[in-house]
């Protein structure tokens, strides 16, 4: 059986592992395929990680930071299947709603409005154009 050492040994590997296959998957898919080809034959727990990773997260949702569990896309955001994370609103866009699943599902600001913010959750965001203008 196992020391609690070892075990601890074994943890930190996992979390290392699982955080460089994070990085390495936003750098470059390739990059991504040659982690993988390294570390599943050092850690096998690696070809899970890096499987999640690969097929990323259902539509209105994206990966937790430092993490490859998949969360709803909060107001403000949205993500197409597949996406590892959750896209911002355009600025001149809101969304008050969760787990928008496409860039669409962003309102524009009423007629006569405008924002710059990005990811905005409210309408609150939009502010009147100056006169002229």
């Amino acid at each position: 059986q196992p020391s609690r050492n070892q075990f601890n040994v074994r943890a930190q590997k996992s979390l290392w592992q699982s955080s460089t296959l994070l990085l390495y998957s936003a750098m470059s898919p390739v990059v991504a395929q040659v982690a993988l080809l390294f570390c599943a034959t050092t850690w096998p727990s690696s070809l899970a990680a890096l499987t999640s990773i690969g097929s990323g997260c259902p539509a209105g949702r994206g990966f937790a930071p430092n993490s490859t569990k998949c969360v709803q896309c909060g107001a403000g955001t949205w993500s197409g299947k597949g996406s590892a994370e959750c896209t911002r609103c355009t600025p001149g866009t809101w969304r008050t709603v969760v787990g928008a699943t496409s860039e669409s599902s962003c309102t524009k600001c009423a007629m006569g409005t405008w924002s710059s913010q990005e990811g905005s959750p409210t309408p609150d965001s939009c502010q009147k154009c100056l006169a002229g203008t």
